[in-house]
């Protein structure tokens, strides 16, 4: 704010705002910007416990096995100093020591190919789980709505599955039958997939319930406006009042100063 502008001209100041409550609200606005990083590579990193550990590499396994012995000898090294005291120290070591090592990783590595494998074609199988069974107005759904689309195709999605919804309520039990029939048979479906998905993977598939994820995420977002809203200046977001230490402090509302131009009155 008290940055020269192009022209040479200093800006307009915010009327009732001091100096220190600007830098105090810009200071907040850079931490949460550090917190929303921080959240959104804790989401990126998040790793799969039941995934294959990576196999260690000889210097890494070398280190492992040198740094507390290296670290009695000397204590007064830092663990930067350790690490580059032992790196120096593999590639200074002659062929014969290094192999054992160069061994155990190469069967590590062995070991970690085939676990993955097996890791993969388990992930792969989890990530299709039995799609649940229609119901029958949804059968009934799906085998009406192309045609519909064709004889309105005014309607928005919304309007045809109202449209749908009003023709279902609309038939007769003996219209209904053939719906419910395939039904029962996406009943059956679903019952024997699953059987076959808990025999293969051990455990029942996840059914994810899309509605409740939404509510569950509307619920956070809305929380997190909330605390943001109150921690950016200790405002309450109204303009009013100011709330720290336990006390109220009344603001003047904030404005700001129309800028006059710097030619403006040269004449």
């Amino acid at each position: 704010i008290n940055s020269m502008s192009k022209n040479g001209t200093k800006p307009a100041k915010i009327a009732g705002v001091e100096p220190a409550q600007r830098e105090e609200t810009k200071q907040v606005k850079k931490d949460d910007k550090k917190d929303e990083k921080a959240k959104r590579k804790a989401k990126k990193n998040k790793k799969d416990k039941s995934a294959p550990k990576k196999p260690i590499c000889p210097l890494f396994a070398y280190v492992k096995s040198r740094r507390s012995d290296l670290k009695k000898i000397h204590p007064e090294l830092s663990n930067t100093e350790l690490i580059t005291a032992m790196a120096q120290e593999w590639k200074a070591l002659p062929e014969k020591e290094k192999e054992p090592f160069e061994l155990a990783f190469k069967k590590d590595r062995e070991r970690f190919a085939q676990e993955k494998k097996t890791y993969e074609e388990k992930k792969k199988s989890e990530a299709h789980p039995p799609k649940k069974a229609m119901t029958a107005y949804f059968c009934y759904l799906k085998a009406r709505r192309a045609a519909l689309k064709k004889e309105r195709p005014d309607l928005k999605n919304t309007e045809l599955a109202v449209k749908v919804g009003e023709e279902w309520k609309a038939l007769s039990p003996t219209a209904k039958a053939p719906y419910e029939k395939m039904a029962t048979t996406e009943k059956e479906r679903f019952k024997q997939e699953t059987v076959a998905y808990i025999e293969k993977n051990g455990q029942k598939p996840e059914v994810q319930d899309l509605k409740k994820a939404k509510a569950e995420k509307d619920k956070q977002d809305n929380k997190d406006k909330k605390e943001k809203k109150v921690k950016v200046d200790g405002r309450d977001g109204k303009g009013g009042e100011d709330k720290k230490d336990g006390q109220k402090i009344d603001l003047p509302p904030q404005k700001v100063e129309e800028k006059k131009h710097p030619a403006e009155g040269l004449t």
